[in-house]
């Protein structure tokens, strides 16, 4: 076998492997974009039946699943501000403007636009505020 026919066996063989690596990746990305659609479709109804404790799980799944998913964010914050946990739902407001600011909404699974995301960051930032006022804590969210 003459050099050149190795040459092009090899280059073959790592175009080959390359091809598969990134449908791989394709497909779970796909994948984990449907879980993060499901998840948050269950996060929803819990939370429209009032369950917040599953709205909340369901929730992070969502997220875990789709990192880029920020009304899964910030609709687990509104969950666990209605739960009482102010300072969860703080944390999750502020992963959900972090998300907003490093991507754009995207996708079937993204059910606000970023005017209306960042409009409902701003009310519900100033609800936040003020329920940490009354109860004499000061507030560590800032409107960005």
């Amino acid at each position: 076998m003459t050099a050149n026919r190795l040459v092009t066996r090899v280059s073959i063989g790592v175009f080959v492997l390359a091809s598969i690596g990134m449908l791989l990746v394709y497909y779970h990305r796909t994948e984990m974009r449907k879980v993060a659609g499901l998840a948050y479709m269950d996060g929803s109804r819990a939370a429209d039946h009032g369950d917040l404790a599953t709205a909340i799980r369901k929730f992070t799944q969502a997220t875990d699943a789709d990192p880029k998913l920020c009304s899964g964010y910030f609709n687990r914050g509104d969950a666990y501000e209605r739960f009482g946990r102010l300072d969860d739902a703080v944390m999750s407001f502020e992963l959900a403007q972090a998300c907003m600011r490093g991507t754009s909404p995207h996708g079937i699974f993204q059910p606000y636009s970023k005017t209306t995301l960042e409009l409902d960051l701003r009310r519900t930032s100033a609800r936040i505020v003020e329920a940490r006022s009354r109860r004499g804590k000061p507030s560590a969210l800032v409107d960005r």
